[in-house]
């Protein structure tokens, strides 16, 4: 496989990997305006309607959020930390769909489809307390709560650390660091258990 740049990262799937092969949704994508403080990306990543989970939907994705990426391009987490976030992102990306009686495209009875789509997200989200808990179990309500907030809710290092009183560079670097070793540490005993994420 190859990243955005083109660079070879043998078994990860990121986002910025065959965006190419990634079916477009709707026929196209949404365009943001233009902006300098806005850098977007086309991406590729797994259908959240898909009860597969197998297809991959093409995405305009705002890279300046994509914190895994960025980690992983600058060799700061390892590819097994990478894969681990990830998990844990999809695990916490739980949006409630439009409420639309639209059936996916097939034809039925759309209060049925939409059932089944209420059924999916009530697997989804207990799967995700139940991922929570794990993690809670391994790093402590602390390293839990960094998890969530950089993954799950897509806060910054600069902004958790301003919430912690901690100033500047130095207190954003301690907090990077704090969600790497984080990170890490839960890949490594979810390996050790035969367990992704």
């Amino acid at each position: 496989m190859t990243s955005h740049k083109g660079t070879a990262r043998r078994g990860v799937q990121g986002r910025y990997t065959e965006t190419q092969k990634a079916r477009i949704p709707g026929g196209d994508l949404a365009r943001p305006a233009p902006s300098v403080n806005v850098r977007t990306a086309i991406g590729a990543v797994p259908n959240p309607l898909d009860p597969t989970g197998k297809e991959r939907i093409a995405v305009a994705i705002n890279r300046r959020v994509d914190i895994l990426e960025d980690e992983l391009k600058q060799r700061l987490i390892s590819e097994g930390a990478y894969r681990t976030g990830r998990e844990i992102q999809r695990a916490f990306e739980i949006g409630i769909p439009s409420s639309s009686n639209w059936s996916d495209g097939g034809s039925g009875d759309p209060t049925t489809a939409q059932e089944m789509r209420q059924a999916r997200m009530c697997d989804r989200a207990s799967r995700a307390v139940a991922l929570e808990a794990d993690i809670r179990r391994m790093v402590g309500e602390k390293g839990a709560d960094l998890i969530r907030k950089v993954l799950g809710e897509g806060w910054t290092y600069g902004q958790i650390s301003i919430r912690k009183g901690l100033s500047g560079d130095r207190g954003r670097r301690q907090v990077a660091a704090e969600f790497r070793d984080c990170l890490e540490y839960i890949c490594e005993k979810r390996s050790a258990k035969g367990r992704s994420a």
